[in-house]
């Protein structure tokens, strides 16, 4: 829980409020603080549920593998790893303008690097790289590697050291710009500076306000027992984020004029605007301590997820990569080095492109999940496990580790007082026919499973059906309909009225009509067409409204049409059956599918706004990983051809630990003896 305060407060304070407030929306940056909370909570509430589903590092990428195959699993996976590079790389470029902050403007003329080489012309390799390299940006990345080889004790009390000396520092300069904020700045701004498109580009970077959430769900294998309350704690930590962030901002916003700023602002210039210098100095250093533990904790998620790929066999790393953390984070630190070259525009608008689009994909895969003939996961907690695996060929999953017993004695004590109870009935029962045999007709309800009352079974005796075809209609099987009067044997009556009445009356309009159950898996493939065609009618009319910069006849009749036909896919698809009654989720999406339509429309809208030259930057990348893929995974990859495989592992570094060692002295004590014993 901690790592999402880290990784998101700082990166959404000190990167994306200066940003927002100086060149997209300027004051109505509040607003879209709002627009991104409600796509933001939204999302969180379908991950928590695919992470229970699926409590396992980077629980999308692995569920997208078992439900939709190997090349939408990569693309998600290659997604994940590229948003994560480029936080990283923000992180990187923020704390080494804040650390040039700290020092005066000393370390600047040392650590830049003038990019005279390229041309500046307009050319679209200048609108992309970086004018000066900041070499000390670099040095800040490395230095955080010594950390990250630690174990992640470690690495955890210093970002929560870090942490914690930002959010004071922080805490005490919002009440220093509480006391100085003014309604008059707002109204001589102009509330909206770039109309709705500004407000959209500006949601879309406060999407990354859960990065940290998201991370944290990239370490759900190293935690104890994942899935307790991860349900109510995705939500909640979304909901504190957002109404911090958007306090903060709101104040911030109120004590200096935004159109004031310049276009590479940072937030400890706004108290210098303000005439608080000391405030200023504090804020520099908030901001040098928070990006500090933010930056280490952002190395977490990409790693991991580039450690799978590789396990995967799906990129050409060394081997390795998959089982050494130490090579990963290497590999990973190289992404973060080339994503550095890039200008700080463009790596805002590409992290705010690839965080809507794994929104999306989050989305969707739940959307299956719920139309699933049979549902991928665990579906609720059973016992305390920590691996857990699934049988060879089959989709379902077996508990197959250290704590397997705990599922067999349960079962036995399950089995154990089912016995005792159902004695302890016979018995009573027994003991009130002995009485009360002469009286009793008939038992009207009965409370076990058993065979005789008041003796062994007779041999030869007829059957209750055929005991029914002469009248009699006991359900003992051993019981004769001869001489039941005056025996004392009780007859235990069954009900043998149908359950559906016999329809004597022949409706023509109904002779055609076909009963025959629907199929699941044709609900399945139908719900997936239909949310396939509900993005794309999103897509297309979030474009036209966005692109289109005059409103004409043809743009209003567009707009109809594919606002129609969004409506109808719509009410196809919640005409749908789900598979919810037939499946007990540990954490489910609240509303759905309502929700999750309303979700999928805001973020397709938010999508429309990415420009141009984004959209080209951020294509080109994921096309570099589809050569990868093709080139190399294809024909590599481990995991195509060994089944719906999902390997759950909740593993407790301590009792892990504590297990090897004694295992270790184990071996250590057999080779002892048979050395004496020879």
């Amino acid at each position: 829980m901690v790592s999402a305060w880290i990784q998101s407060i700082p990166l959404a304070i000190f990167v994306i409020l200066p940003h927002s407030l100086a060149l997209l929306t300027g004051p109505s940056t509040s607003l879209a603080i709002i627009v991104a909370f409600v796509a933001s909570t939204f999302t969180v509430l379908h991950l928590a549920e695919l992470s229970c589903a699926v409590p396992k590092n980077c629980s999308a990428y692995h569920y997208a593998f078992a439900a939709i195959g190997e090349l939408p699993a990569y693309l998600l996976g290659w997604i994940r790893l590229t948003q994560a590079a480029t936080v990283s790389a923000l992180l990187c470029h923020a704390w080494s303008e804040h650390l040039n902050l700290l020092t005066g403007g000393a370390l600047y003329p040392v650590a830049l690097i003038e990019m005279s080489h390229l041309p500046r012309n307009g050319s679209a390799i200048a609108q992309v790289v970086v004018e000066k390299f900041d070499v000390s940006s670099v040095v800040g990345m490395w230095l955080c590697i010594p950390l990250l080889f630690c174990s992640l004790t470690v690495l955890g009390t210093v970002s929560v050291s870090l942490m914690v000396v930002c959010s004071l520092v922080l805490s005490s300069c919002a009440l220093v710009a509480f006391f100085h904020a003014d309604t008059h700045n707002w109204l001589m701004a102009e509330f909206f500076t770039n109309g709705a498109q500004g407000l959209l580009q500006s949601s879309s970077l406060f999407l990354l306000l859960p990065f940290g959430i998201d991370a944290l769900s990239s370490l759900l294998e190293e935690t104890s027992h994942p899935r307790k309350k991860i349900g109510t704690m995705f939500p909640l930590l979304s909901v504190g984020l957002s109404l911090i962030v958007f306090i903060f901002s709101t104040v911030v916003s109120l004590t200096i004029r935004p159109d004031a700023l310049r276009s590479a602002a940072i937030l400890p210039e706004l108290f210098r605007l303000a005439n608080v210098p000391s405030a200023s100095y504090l804020m520099a250093v908030c901001a040098f301590c928070g990006l500090s533990g933010s930056l280490l904790v952002s190395f977490l998620p990409g790693s991991r997820m580039l450690s799978q790929l590789t396990n995967d066999r799906l990129l050409p790393l060394p081997s390795d990569s998959a089982r050494r953390p130490y090579t990963a984070t290497l590999l990973y630190a190289v992404q973060v080095f080339v994503f550095l070259w890039f200008d700080q525009k463009v790596l805002l608008g590409s992290a705010a492109f690839l965080t809507t689009l794994r929104a999306i994909a989050i989305i969707s895969l739940t959307h299956i999940q719920h139309y699933l003939p049979e549902p991928i996961g665990v579906p609720h907690e059973t016992t305390h496990y920590r691996k857990i695996r699934p049988s060879v060929g089959s989709t379902s999953v077996a508990i197959s580790d250290s704590y397997s017993s705990s599922t067999s004695e349960n079962v036995a004590l399950q089995m154990k007082v089912a016995k005792s109870e159902t004695e302890k009935y016979q018995k009573r029962l027994e003991k009130r026919m002995g009485s009360e045999a002469s009286e009793l007709l008939g038992v009207p309800r009965s409370v076990s499973q058993y065979h005789t009352i008041g003796g062994p079974p007779r041999e030869n005796s007829i059957s209750s059906f055929a005991a029914v075809n002469k009248g009699h209609n006991c359900v003992e099987e051993a019981c004769s309909h001869t001489g039941s009067q005056g025996s004392g044997r009780v007859h235990l009556y069954a009900r043998i009225d149908p359950d559906i009445p016999n329809v004597s009356v022949f409706n023509s309009k109904n002779a055609n009509r076909q009963y025959a159950p629907i199929d699941p898996m044709d609900t399945h493939i139908f719900a997936l067409k239909v949310l396939i065609l509900f993005l794309t009618l999103s897509t297309l009319l979030s474009l036209v409204f966005t692109t289109l910069g005059r409103i004409h006849v043809s743009s209003i009749v567009l707009l109809f049409m594919l606002f129609s036909l969004l409506v109808l896919t719509l009410f196809m698809g919640l005409r749908l059956p789900t598979n919810d009654l037939g499946c007990r989720r540990q954490s489910s999406t609240p509303c759905f599918p309502y929700s999750t339509y309303g979700a999928l429309f805001l973020l397709c809208t938010l999508l429309g706004s990415t420009t141009a030259r984004i959209l080209a930057v951020s294509t080109s990348w994921l096309v570099f990983g589809l050569l990868l893929y093709f080139g190399y995974g294809f024909r590599h990859s481990t995991e195509r051809y060994s089944g719906p495989c999902l390997i759950l592992q909740n593993e407790d570094a301590r009792r892990a630990s504590e297990e090897q060692q004694c295992e270790r002295i184990v071996e250590d004590y057999s080779s002892v003896t048979n050395t004496i014993s020879e």
